[in-house]
């Protein structure tokens, strides 16, 4: 008679437990962006140049910690937001705004010349 009532127990409470994984952040970030890229860049001496066109960026969850975004990986915290500038005229900065937006700038240059990157799109 023991026997059974353990096993009752235990079945009960393997029915009636929930999962131990909450919902990850990164998900609402996972997708396909489509907007809009803008580019710019600057050569000493010379003129400058820019182009505007349609693109689409991907981001991808990976590992348990990590954001790809167009093959960039970055670790997001759940604000969404992400600012890295190693030098003074070189950063990448990422945005995420709820409820499905993502901005993306990049920047990167030197005395001789840079470019500009800037990137605001919609989630597919």
């Amino acid at each position: 008679m023991k026997c059974i009532l353990y096993l009752s127990v235990i079945f009960l409470a393997s029915c009636n437990s929930e999962p131990d994984d909450e919902p990850n952040y990164r998900d609402a970030f996972v997708g396909y962006y489509s907007g809009v890229r803008t580019t710019s860049s600057w050569i000493m001496g010379q003129p400058g140049s820019s182009s505007e066109f349609a693109d689409t960026v991907h981001v991808v969850a990976v590992g348990d910690s990590m954001l790809s975004i167009d093959g960039v990986e970055i670790l997001i915290p759940p604000s969404g937001e992400y600012f890295v500038a190693p030098y003074p005229s070189n950063y990448y900065s990422v945005k995420f705004t709820a409820p499905d937006s993502l901005k993306l700038d990049q920047n990167s240059g030197g005395l001789g010349g840079g470019n500009h990157s800037h990137f605001e799109g919609k989630k597919l």
